[in-house]
């Protein structure tokens, strides 16, 4: 296995380690409810990202692309789309970030005066070494955290207040918001 920090035939490791892991989690985790992600926006495929499709949830996993040479894991999950945005659905989202251990979970308004319900969290890869299994447990505590929550409230979500899970077509969408 390559140390974490060296290069590779002029290409960041720490990128291809993300991706090994993104890859292993979803194989062990979301066996047959991922796949890789295609962009019908004309930008082909994104390199290490999948898509993860759940009952409730529609979520976007893989590195983020930033302008700094950090490596970031990146996961976007929709909860709900077309919700009415509201007071409740306010406190709602309050009341998932105030019990969160991992992320967050924000309102994304539209243009149509209804929202989309989002979780994110976003793992600086720098300090974690993926060769040591403490590290790929701490990151596979703060994925299932974040997947589970959203899961288990985007039902609950949908049943209160309205709208309905993110459909899988829109995943561009998804992936334009992460």
């Amino acid at each position: 296995m390559l140390c974490h920090g060296d290069r590779h035939e002029g290409k960041d490791v720490d990128k291809l380690e993300t991706v090994s892991f993104v890859e292993a989690y979803l194989r062990n985790t979301y066996p047959g409810r991922s796949r890789p992600y295609t962009s019908t926006l004309g930008t082909g495929v994104g390199k290490g990202i999948y898509v993860i499709e759940t009952d409730s949830t529609l979520a976007i996993l893989g590195p983020k692309t930033t302008q700094r040479p950090e490596p970031f894991l990146s996961l976007l999950c929709a909860l709900a789309t077309g919700v009415p945005e509201s007071l409740e659905l306010y406190k709602f989202v309050n009341d998932i970030n105030y019990n969160a251990w991992f992320g967050t979970t924000h309102v994304q308004l539209r243009s149509d005066g209804l929202a989309s319900v989002l979780s994110a969290l976003l793992v600086p890869m720098e300090p974690v070494a993926l060769s040591r299994p403490e590290s790929i447990t701490w990151v596979t505590i703060m994925l299932n955290t974040v997947l589970s929550t959203a899961e288990q409230k985007a039902a609950e979500l949908v049943a209160k207040l309205g709208g309905q899970r993110f459909p899988t077509e829109h995943v561009d969408a998804l992936f334009m918001m992460s």
